[in-house]
């Protein structure tokens, strides 16, 4: 029921990374275990709560059947009232209920497997495409046996709630504990969560159901590369080149629905209050290229050109994950106290280091006099060799030969 991407998880990638954040999160002993610097997932113990999925920052672990992008296209599909009332069906058992205004009239009623699934981008992505409400039942939070799922989806919520209200759409989230129970059997509450089967609640789950929107996203798809292919004489490669993308689809949800909705200011936001970094670098950067091998979604990039060596920087695919702090090893990664989430949407490089760059007279390679204060390396070793070739020659022309006392 869980699937990993390798390529995204820092463990894999990098023995020495300490993120142990889905095992840390998991609500079933023994589920998620590292052992040898590998993941071992029993899947016969997962529950598919998806817990996992939202405390990974890098997107290495997906629910089968049910990944971030097919959550959205479900949770969107049919929608025919202003209001979104979310719950789940994986939970305890509920009584009937009587729901607050404004969701108890107006609302879409949707059961997800538990709401730790949902992540930041979803909840944006759904007040920006026109959703007016979102309502998030944790009224069974605390009898729950999914340990650390309301503080998952306090989080989630909190996150987008702070990018809308950059956006002018605040208090749109809430999240509800203290809804009104009512007796069993009691007239005016609403059967919903358990009672599925109910007229106008809709139940998501695992496995590859189609929604009308992605049965015609399928279809649509399919022919794009049937034309593509009778009129290129070759198949498209977009399944394979989105399937094998290095940002993680609740990045690429948020991106395209800040797009959609032509969200340009959002202006300046507090380091902290949405899972992304504004990376800065200081003077000790030695260009080791530790932090563009080991970003997980390329955020980071050591750009070479003609007298100057760069580092750039795309806050749009900036997942906050930590690891570039953790590997660099002249400590010259911080943190900037504000980011500016107007870079989200244009999805702009910004230099955040340079150095000069200047061609060695001995065999013309680029190197970093600033950093390189001997010289180009190449050579620099080079000659190092021969000096110590040299001084084990005429140092001690004797060294090596047997005297003739000693050779008796």
């Amino acid at each position: 029921m869980l699937n990993i991407v390798q390529d995204r998880c820092q463990p894999l990638r990098y023995g020495k990374a300490e993120c142990r954040l889905c095992v840390e999160a998991c609500p079933i002993d023994g589920c998620l275990s590292f052992e040898n610097t590998s993941i071992d997932v029993k899947k016969e113990l997962c529950s598919g709560c998806g817990i996992c999925t939202t405390v990974c920052p890098t997107g290495a672990l997906t629910l089968e059947g049910l990944d971030d992008a097919v959550l959205l296209g479900r949770l969107s599909d049919g929608l025919e009232k202003k209001n979104l009332f979310i719950g789940c069906h994986l939970g305890p058992g509920t009584e009937n209920r009587d729901l607050p205004d404004p969701f108890s009239s107006e609302s879409n009623f949707v059961n997800i497997p538990c709401l730790a699934v949902l992540k930041e981008s979803h909840l944006a992505a759904l007040i920006l495409s026109g959703v007016g409400r979102i309502g998030l039942d944790c009224s069974r939070c605390s009898s729950c046996a999914f340990r650390g799922a309301k503080g998952v989806i306090e989080k989630t919520a909190r996150y987008a709630e702070n990018l809308l209200a950059r956006a002018g759409l605040a208090g749109r989230i809430e999240i509800l504990e203290t809804t009104e129970v009512l007796p069993a059997g009691s007239k005016g509450g609403f059967g919903l969560f358990r009672k599925d089967k109910m007229k106008g609640v809709r139940k998501i789950t695992h496995g590859p159901e189609y929604s009308r929107r992605e049965l015609f996203s399928f279809l649509k798809s399919k022919a794009e590369a049937l034309a593509a292919e009778r009129a290129l004489g070759r198949h498209t490669e977009k399944e394979k080149l989105l399937e094998n993308c290095a940002v993680p689809q609740r990045r690429s949800i948020l991106l395209e629905a800040l797009k959609a909705a032509d969200a340009r200011e959002l202006g300046p936001i507090k380091d902290g209050e949405f899972p992304i970094r504004q990376i800065g670098i200081g003077e000790k950067c030695v260009m080791c290229r530790r932090c563009d091998a080991f970003c997980p979604t390329g955020a980071l990039k050591r750009v070479q050109t003609e007298g100057e060596v760069s580092i750039e920087f795309r806050t749009a695919l900036c997942m906050g994950c930590h690891q570039c702090m953790e590997f660099c090893p002249a400590g010259a990664i911080f943190y900037e106290e504000e980011i500016d989430l107007g870079s989200l949407y244009s999805d702009e490089a910004k230099v955040i280091m340079r150095k000069q760059v200047v061609n060695c007279p001995g065999c013309s390679k680029p190197f970093i006099p600033e950093i390189e204060k001997d010289g180009c390396p190449e050579c620099w070793k080079k000659k190092r060799l021969e000096d110590n070739i040299l001084s084990i020659i005429f140092s001690n022309p004797n060294k090596g030969k047997q005297t003739g006392k000693e050779a008796i």
